[in-house]
């Protein structure tokens, strides 16, 4: 990533960052060592896995690593500044992005779309109805991608 801007990577588009969220909560949920739990960033646990630690994180940790194209480790997970090394990126920006995708997690897409540069098109947040918590992310998915797809035809 050599010091890019997630902005950047997302060459700024909300309906990419969105869709950067649903790709990695998907993928992230299928690794072994990885449970989605929304009220973290990222943490970690041994307890009771026999030395095979597990690490936990929500929708932006998911997003990041996506983008990022990394996998965070139990040793990376639970520091900001170490999440940052990892995805070479400013740690300033990597905590404005994780909080942006945080609120657009609970359908608050007004810090996505501020981070992203777009004051223009925030009427478009309206269409937001999900809110997606660690026990029902799965199922609001499709309601997310209803909305990148519009995005996506607006060139968002």
């Amino acid at each position: 990533m050599s010091g890019q801007t997630f902005r950047e990577l997302c060459k700024g588009k909300v309906s990419t960052a969105l869709q950067a969220m649903i790709d990695g909560l998907k993928f992230q949920s299928q690794r072994k060592d990885f449970r989605v739990d929304m009220s973290t960033f990222g943490a970690f646990t041994d307890f009771g896995n026999k030395g095979n630690p597990v690490c936990f994180g929500c929708a932006a940790t998911c997003t990041v690593q996506q983008l990022s194209k990394v996998n965070f480790t139990d040793s990376q997970i639970n520091s900001l500044e170490e999440r940052s090394r990892q995805t070479i990126c400013n740690s300033n920006d990597l905590d404005r992005f994780e909080d942006a995708i945080d609120n657009a997690r609970m359908g608050d897409l007004i810090p996505i779309f501020d981070y992203m540069g777009d004051r223009d098109s925030h009427e478009l947040i309206a269409d937001s109805q999900w809110l997606l918590c660690t026990d029902d992310w799965q199922e609001q998915l499709p309601l997310v991608q209803d909305f990148v797809d519009m995005l996506k035809s607006e060139g968002l």
